[in-house]
């Protein structure tokens, strides 16, 4: 049992270190990114005292287990109330209700779309998005010098280019008024979850 969870945890904190290196470097480890490792630690220790019998040992740590999980209660239990009720992350509500997913669900299905959230794309919608470009690497912060002409051929290489307001917090990529700047794109969606340029003809 106890190698089965070693395996476990240290594989998941493997994935997260390779998923936030390689692909996010801004996902942050709180409480819904760590909440699977949760239950992995308690088990872990009580299985690896059980053959323990010096002091009680097994027992102190079976009370300091216990101890941690009820004054954790709280915390797990605002946690559950809140997935079931908005959803977290990505699958928060709020996400899926705004008025900019609908607007993108009546447009063409083949458009080529740069956007701040390839995951909105990947779970809600069924255009094929990819990121916009980045003003610097998140994980060695080295500046893209070729940010500003990245921008400048996006009207060249996208259909539209979608920013969703709630995703305010990747600041390596260009804001709303930064896009707002982009020569040859045509704003026709402009509302406080987001905005939508498209190609100017």
């Amino acid at each position: 049992m106890a190698r089965l969870l070693a395996i476990y945890y240290f594989a998941y904190l493997t994935f997260l270190a390779l998923s936030i290196s390689l692909m996010d470097f801004s996902t942050p480890l709180d409480k819904r990114i760590l909440f699977p490792l949760m239950p992995i630690i308690p088990i872990f220790l009580v299985d690896a005292t059980k053959g323990i019998t010096r002091y009680h040992l097994p027992l102190l740590v079976v009370g300091a287990v216990v101890t941690g999980l009820a004054l954790n209660l709280p915390v797990s239990y605002s946690f559950w109330r809140q997935s079931r009720g908005n959803g977290v992350g990505f699958a928060y509500k709020q996400i899926q209700s705004m008025p900019i997913i609908s607007t993108l669900r009546q447009m063409p299905e083949q458009m080529r779309i740069s956007t701040n959230s390839v995951e909105i794309f990947q779970l809600y919608l069924k255009q094929k998005a990819v990121s916009l470009p980045w003003r610097f690497d998140p994980p060695s912060q080295k500046f893209n010098s070729d940010y500003a002409a990245e921008l400048q051929r996006l009207p060249l290489e996208t259909d539209a280019v979608v920013y969703f307001s709630i995703i305010d917090w990747r600041d390596y990529l260009p804001d709303r008024d930064k896009l707002s700047e982009i020569k040859d794109l045509r704003k026709i969606y402009d509302q406080p979850d987001g905005a939508i340029w498209v190609r100017a003809q």
